[in-house]
């Protein structure tokens, strides 16, 4: 009789365990990434836990919404307390997903202008172009002359036509139209010229030949903010080799002169918005020229030839002008729309306009 009143009285204390401390439930597993959140719908919370706050956090935002947010890769548990059983849930947090962030296209201009030309045409440089259009100067061409042509005019459009119009009547020349395609936040080197030989002596006396650029060179470093704005750092140098020059360096071994560089530099940091255009300016280059017209036979005769020939000096000045402009690019965009226009100009003229104009002449004849 003992014994069964033993046994009858540990299953009844079993079963008032049990009802005292409910069976904990597990739930379904929550995948999120680093720096990214999640909501959880989970009616009836009263009390939440996270097992390792390094790897996730949990926030009570309301009695039926948890926010799970990512902190570090790895893997946790969550517990949830509600009305009912308690629950674990197993969180997975994921690394920091792979970004693509913005894409800039950097169409450059390269310009050079006769500035003693531009002058015997009677332009006045004026102000800074300060009213809000798409075109900006930058640091730099602000106190040259060169920086006050184009005052008047509000849009690239109208700066494209001016410097067409002066290359047209030999008053500027293009020397380069260089474009390219990078990531925000991503330098982009361009270099437009070539590479000279430079012997260096090691510490064994034996020469080797290093490689010097010259020429144009444009570092340009397009970051864009969350208002799509271009915040634009620019750094370019002008170098040439100079022939002229009485500053050569002589190698013994070989009797080779190494002529010196001369090089122009300009830096300049701007905020511009996507299709705006700045420009770097100030890169003089001044050059003497010795012109002499003389009666022939006469003008040879020592000292008396003198009295016979007139001799005139000039100084050519040509300036440097570096058109810049970042435009925001889609890459999923830009090829769709390109062979959609394609597309519409074989609609339109399937033969292409060459093998058209051929069978127009064929038919006529």
């Amino acid at each position: 009789m003992n014994k069964r009143r033993f046994i009858f009285g540990m299953i009844l204390w079993l079963c008032m365990l049990i009802v005292a401390n409910p069976a904990t439930a597990f739930g379904q597993n929550y995948e999120v990434a680093v720096n990214q959140s999640q909501v959880l719908n989970i009616e009836g919370v009263k009390r939440v836990a996270i097992a390792n706050p390094a790897i996730a956090d949990v926030l009570v935002v309301s009695d039926s919404e948890l926010l799970l947010v990512g902190k570090a890769p790895g893997v946790t548990s969550l517990q949830v307390w509600t009305d009912r059983v308690p629950s674990v849930y197993s969180v997975h947090v994921s690394g920091p997903e792979f970004y693509i962030g913005k894409q800039v296209k950097i169409e450059a201009k390269i310009v050079e202008i006769d500035r003693g030309k531009i002058k015997n045409l009677g332009i006045k440089w004026g102000n800074n172009l300060t009213s809000p259009g798409s075109f900006a100067f930058g640091q730099g061409i602000t106190n040259s002359e060169v920086g006050k042509l184009w005052s008047n005019f509000g849009s690239y459009a109208d700066i494209q036509a001016q410097l067409d119009l002066l290359i047209q009547d030999n008053y500027a020349k293009m020397l380069s139209q260089p474009n390219m395609i990078t990531l925000s936040g991503t330098k982009a080197n361009i270099l437009v010229g070539g590479q000279m030989p430079v012997p260096v002596s090691n510490d064994n006396g034996q020469i080797t030949v290093e490689w010097k650029d010259y020429g144009i060179k444009l570092e340009i470093e397009p970051s864009v903010n969350a208002s799509e704005s271009i915040y634009t750092k620019v750094k370019a140098e002008v170098s040439a080799i100079d022939w002229n020059s009485n500053h050569k360096i002589y190698i013994s071994t070989t009797g080779m002169a190494i002529p010196p560089l001369t090089m122009r530099k300009a830096d300049s940091t701007i905020v511009l918005a996507s299709g705006q255009t700045m420009a770097i300016g100030g890169l003089i280059a001044s050059e003497m020229s010795k012109d002499v017209q003389k009666i022939p036979l006469l003008g040879d005769i020592p000292i008396l030839g003198n009295l016979f020939k007139s001799t005139s000096f000039n100084r050519n000045e040509t300036e440097l002008l570096i058109f810049i402009t970042p435009t925001i690019v889609d890459p999923y965009e830009y090829v769709p729309n390109s062979t959609t226009e394609m597309k519409n100009e074989i609609k339109k003229d399937p033969w292409g306009d060459a093998n058209h104009d051929k069978q127009n002449k064929g038919s006529g004849s």
